[in-house]
């Protein structure tokens, strides 16, 4: 969900489990950004980038977590935390 969306009830949003490598692809290219910027602006600018990304993935895997805790025996909720505990502590 991006920032200047409107937010929807929980039970809308897109269930999507973040990819630890599509992550790493992002924050990465943000960072190259970042330490090549030519002014103050044009920095903040990727820092507020960064911040979105990175509240973007907090809210897949809070949904993630807890779709997962309100029914632990559904299989595409267990993949998803599976992949979670996997790839969280990489990131």
């Amino acid at each position: 969900m991006l920032k200047d969306e409107a937010i929807d009830v929980f039970e809308n949003w897109p269930y999507h489990v973040p990819v630890y490598e599509e992550m790493k692809g992002e924050f990465e290219a943000l960072v190259q950004a970042l330490k090549t910027a030519k002014s103050g602006e044009e920095a903040l600018s990727v820092y507020q980038k960064m911040a979105d990304l990175s509240d973007q993935i907090q809210d897949d895997v809070t949904h993630v977590q807890v779709l997962f805790s309100l029914e632990t025996q559904n299989p595409t909720y267990q993949k998803g935390m599976d992949s979670l505990n996997r790839d969280l502590p990489l990131f």
